[in-house]
């Protein structure tokens, strides 16, 4: 996934200009927990910001937002993300 978010000619990593007025909220995701075995503590972060793009396929400039879950196996593994989603 990140190799394809990195060199696609039109990804929103070689087409951002700017990211700007970012907010994050984290909070527990318990209801996730069925969907990846093995994890625990899951937790959402929502994530707003305001992006500039190059003209692109991929995303459009202005507002965005991004949902993602992030879990740990055991209370004292390493945070991984499990997963992004866009939002509204």
């Amino acid at each position: 996934m990140r190799s394809g978010f990195l060199y696609a000619p039109d990804s929103d990593c070689n087409n951002t200009l700017g990211v700007e007025k970012v907010s994050i909220t984290v909070s527990p995701a318990p209801f996730a927990k069925a969907s990846y075995p093995g994890y625990t503590e899951i937790q959402q972060a929502t994530v707003s910001y305001d992006a500039t793009h190059r003209q692109v396929f991929a995303a459009q400039s202005g507002h965005q937002f991004r949902f993602i879950y992030v879990g740990r196996q055991g209370s004292v593994g390493p945070w991984e993300i499990l997963e992004i989603g866009t939002g509204p």
